[in-house]
């Protein structure tokens, strides 16, 4: 696989906005970073965030990396847990899309750095009727 080309960001990047958290250092093959990579620039292009492009492509591989890891075997995050009688609920794989930025603080990053990038409109006065 090789890394399309609105790809800004590098996975030296996503370890740095991580903190090199231990999930994300779990993708140590090129194909997985670059998935992530590929995945981030997909939904965030120079186009539409400018100068923010690497930045913010570099937090949305982050947070799917740890929505990765934290998912094994399809299995979503734990929604409830009882220690009396062992019971453990998990959300469905399909609630979990790149979607739910909310999830992990790199997915908030995320959200945070949309926000201050929506577009602004430009008003032209018309002058008198």
């Amino acid at each position: 696989m090789a890394l399309i080309e609105n790809v800004e960001a590098d996975w030296a990047q996503v370890l740095l906005v991580s903190r090199a958290s231990v999930v994300t250092c779990t993708f140590t093959v090129a194909s997985e970073q670059e998935f992530f990579l590929n995945a981030a620039a997909r939904r965030f292009r120079r186009i539409e965030y400018g100068d923010c492009t690497a930045e913010i492509q570099a937090y949305a591989a982050a947070h799917f990396a740890q929505m990765a890891g934290t998912e094994a075997a399809g299995e979503g995050p734990p929604s409830s847990e009882t220690i009396g009688g062992v019971s453990i609920g998990r959300t469905l794989p399909v609630n979990n899309t790149d979607e739910t930025w909310g999830e992990t603080i790199y997915g908030r990053a995320v959200k945070k750095l949309m926000r201050s990038k929506a577009p602004t409109m430009l008003v032209v006065n018309p002058g008198p009727c």
